[in-house]
This record gives C-alpha cells, structure tokens and sequence, in this order.
C-alpha cells in the first residue's frame, strides 16, 4: 500500500494499516504452508499403513500357498518358508535408516514451523515497541508545546 495522491506523506494510520496487511499475509502464508505440510504427512502415513498392509497379505498368501504345496514335509517347507522370508522380507537396519530418514525430515518441518510462528511474534513485539515509542514521542512534544506557551 503506498500512500495516495490526496495524502503524499505517510501518516501514523497508513503506516498502521500497512503494517497490519503485512502481518496479516504473514500469517495467511505460514496456516497455508502449514496445512501443505500437514497434508503431505498425512498422505506419507497413509501410504505407509498402504504399504505395510499390502507387505502383511502378500506374506500370509505366500505362506500360505507354500504350506498347501508341503504341509506333508513339515522340514522342507520350513526351510522354504524361511528362504522366501529372507528373499522377500526388507532387512532390518535399511527400515531402520528409513524410519530415521522419515523422523529427521519430521524433524525438519517442525523446526520450519517453529521458525514461522516465532518470526510472526516477533514482529508483533516489535509493532508495539513502535507503537510505544511514536506515543512516547508525541507526549513529551506536547508538553513541551504546553509549556513554551
């Protein structure tokens, strides 16, 4: 907002408005990137749980077509079971490292929140400072214009 041809010098009340307008987009920038950032982890969740349950049924039915075939040769079959686990189960420390991946990245959003909501006090505080200054100011002009009469 700059100020209009009627009105060429910034006044107390442009400023203020201005101000306040700028605060306000802050604050409407940081609930959007806010909810973006809630959606895309709920969708990482959700694709998880996808994840896990396809992983969960694909197991039973491959145990299960594999006791059908050798339910009369319990030692082969469980040695068969066994090496289908190996080959198809994701070992431990690469879940591992992505649960680790997925946390540090948690990690990060909150952090970049964190940062949003603090910098919108910020200037909040800093308004008021102003605020108390400019009234500061005109108080002691006054009184001094009372005085010198």
């Amino acid at each position: 907002m700059t100020p209009s041809a009627a009105t060429p010098e910034w006044t107390t009340g442009t400023l203020h408005v201005y101000l306040l307008r700028i605060i306000e987009d802050f604050k409407t920038a940081s609930a959007l990137e806010m909810s973006s950032i809630r959606a895309e982890i709920a969708a990482a969740m959700a694709s998880s749980e996808k994840a896990i349950t396809k992983a969960e049924s694909s197991v039973d039915r491959r145990f299960d077509s594999i006791y059908a075939e050798k339910r009369f040769d319990a030692a082969n079959g469980s040695r068969g079971a066994m090496d289908d686990q190996i080959k198809t189960f994701m070992p431990r420390p690469e879940i591992m490292r992505n649960i680790s991946n997925l946390s540090e990245k948690l990690e990060l959003l909150s952090a970049r929140i964190d940062k949003a909501e603090g910098r919108g006090i910020g200037v909040t505080a800093s308004w008021a400072v102003v605020m108390g200054i400019v009234t500061l100011i005109s108080t002691l002009v006054a009184v001094v214009a009372l005085f010198r009469r």
